[in-house]
Order: C-alpha cells, then structure tokens, then sequence
C-alpha cells in the first residue's frame, strides 16, 4: 500500500470502501493495513460516507499464498502398536528438504467524490510478493526470504504528516 501516494487527501473525512473485497480471508488485516496507511497520511476516516468528503474503494485481484515441498528423506513414519489405539511415529529424517511459501498481492484503489461519486484518481494493479524458504540439508535448517523486518523499538511514525 505503499505505492500509493494519497498525500494531497491529508487531513480529509473519507469513507472506505471495502465492499470488493467482502470474500478475501484476510479481509481484517487488509483493512487493517489500509486504515493504518490512511492514518499515517492524517486522513480522517469516517463510518458514514455521507460524512466523508471522498470515498476510496479498494479492489483486491489477487490475495493469495502458495506452498510447496521438497523431501529427499524419510516423512515421519506413523507406526500403529498392536491390539491398542495408541501408535508413535518415527520422526522425519530430512537429508535434504526444501519448503517454500510465496505471497501475492494486487490490489486496486478508486479515490471517489462522495457526493457525486465521480472518480477522481485510479490506482492500478499495485503489486507485491514475497517468498519464504526454509532449507535442511544433512539435518541442518537454513532459511532465506525477501521479507523486510523491523523490531517494533526501531520504528518511529513519521510525523511530518500531521504537522
């Protein structure tokens, strides 16, 4: 959501819009994501949208994630024991394994005039991926990702914004 330069909407009443996106499973953290990046520009949200001077509607293409495996090894081995309905299992033995998991994201933004609900700015096809991946090879883990973290003591809320 950080493609999206909504600047000149600082300080404005705006009425969001999540009807489009009303079947994704991560509507909350969508939402979520999106109030926050509204409120670190010092847009004011509004629950009525006869209140609200614009309406920003926002449209999600693709909310996906995808994984997939790789085990040259032995997968952990259930082994039932004889006239009980308890059994144990014989742990993983990895000599190399490869565990993968992707994100997707597309998602769309139209800024409206809430009266007249004349669109006023489109932001198109804002994409975004990332890739996890866990590796074990000879029974040792090793990982890469393109993730971008942040320890929540490093961070500061850019004030310029509201000022």
């Amino acid at each position: 959501m950080v493609q999206m330069d909504i600047h000149e909407y600082k300080d404005s009443k705006v009425f969001p819009d999540y009807a489009n996106l009303a079947t994704q499973a991560d509507l909350p953290f969508v939402k979520g994501q999106f109030e926050l990046h509204l409120a670190k520009y010092g847009i004011i949200l509004v629950k009525d949208e006869k209140e609200a001077k614009y309406t920003m509607r926002l449209i999600s293409g693709t909310l996906a994630t995808d994984s997939t495996q790789l085990l040259l090894g032995t997968p952990p081995l259930p082994i039932p024991l004889p006239n009980t309905s308890l059994n144990f299992s014989i742990p993983e033995l990895a000599f190399f394994k490869r565990q993968s998991r992707s994100g997707f994201s597309k998602l769309s933004m139209t800024v409206l005039d809430s009266g007249s609900q004349k669109p006023l700015r489109v932001y198109e096809s804002i994409m975004a991926k990332t890739l996890y991946i866990n590796y074990t090879i000879l029974f040792i883990p090793f990982y890469s990702d393109n993730l971008i973290t942040v320890d929540a003591e490093d961070t500061e809320l850019d004030l310029q914004f509201f000022e």
